[in-house]
């Protein structure tokens, strides 16, 4: 296996603006009566990102363990675990601000 584009890496991005999408829908309704609009939207899209980045490092340990999972898998130059760090790394800080911002 080469170091090219592989789809997974794609993946791996998708999962975490899906985690935001899925959570902002479901987690908003209930967060806006402690929290402001705006705070409610971080706090949703924090915990999506952090909930896309915990799938991201199960989708990297799956395949991982595939015999043809070694190789690399990159999208827009960022690997999976890159993009698992930075989804951790933004939903903290987005939890953070909305915390701070109410």
């Amino acid at each position: 296996m080469g170091s090219g584009w592989s789809g997974w890496g794609m993946a791996s991005a998708l999962l975490l603006v899906g985690g935001m999408a899925l959570s902002s829908l479901t987690l908003r309704p209930w967060l806006i009566e402690p929290l402001t609009f705006q705070g409610a939207v971080f706090m949703a899209n924090g915990v999506g990102l952090l909930l896309g980045a915990a799938v991201n490092f199960g989708l990297i340990r799956w395949l991982s363990r595939r015999p043809e999972g070694g190789g690399s898998h990159n999208f827009l130059g960022l690997s999976m675990i890159l993009w698992s760090m930075l989804g951790l790394l933004a939903g903290v800080a987005l939890i953070a601000f909305a915390l701070v911002q109410s």
